[in-house]
C-alpha cells in the first residue's frame, strides 16, 4: 500500500537519541526515539517522526504509552508551537 501512495522509504527508522538533543534541529526524515533530556519535545519519553519536503518540515511526537500525540510544522526557518491532537 505504501508503494501505491508513494511513501516507500519516506520514513526510515533512524536512531535512539540519548543525551542532550534539541528537537528543533532534528529535520532528517525518519523515526527517532527520544529521552527526557531532549529540549523542545512535548513529551518526556517517546517517538518523533519527521517528514520533510523542500523548505517545509513536519514533526509528529507520540508519548511512549501512546496517551499524548502532538504535531507541528516548520516553514523555512520558524517552527510552529506543538498542537496536541
Amino acid at each position: 500500500m505504501a508503494g501505491l501512495l508513494g511513501f516507500n522509504n519516506a520514513i526510515q527508522a533512524r536512531q535512539t537519541l540519548g543525551g542532550n538533543h534539541d528537537a528543533n534541529t532534528i529535520i532528517l526524515p525518519g523515526m527517532y526515539r527520544l529521552s527526557n533530556t531532549t529540549t523542545n519535545f512535548p513529551v518526556t519519553y517517546g517517538m518523533l517522526i519527521v517528514y520533510a519536503a523542500d523548505y517545509a518540515y513536519l514533526q509528529f511526537a507520540v508519548s511512549y504509552d501512546l496517551t499524548k500525540r502532538y504535531l507541528r510544522v516548520k516553514w523555512d526557518t520558524t517552527w510552529s508551537t506543538w498542537s496536541q491532537i
